[in-house]
């Protein structure tokens, strides 16, 4: 039993970890996308 709380618990952290990475990427993203071009609108129509 003691096996399903440690891989229900590394699932949660992977997630967790897997979002906010995702989330931190986004956002760097958008801020090199907006530092590269930042009065062209015509891109993300």
């Amino acid at each position: 039993m003691e096996i399903l709380i440690i891989i229900l618990a590394f699932l949660l952290y992977t997630a967790f970890v897997g979002f906010v990475a995702g989330i931190f990427f986004y956002c760097i993203s958008i801020l090199y996308s907006e530092e590269v071009n930042p009065d062209d609108d015509s891109f993300s129509s």
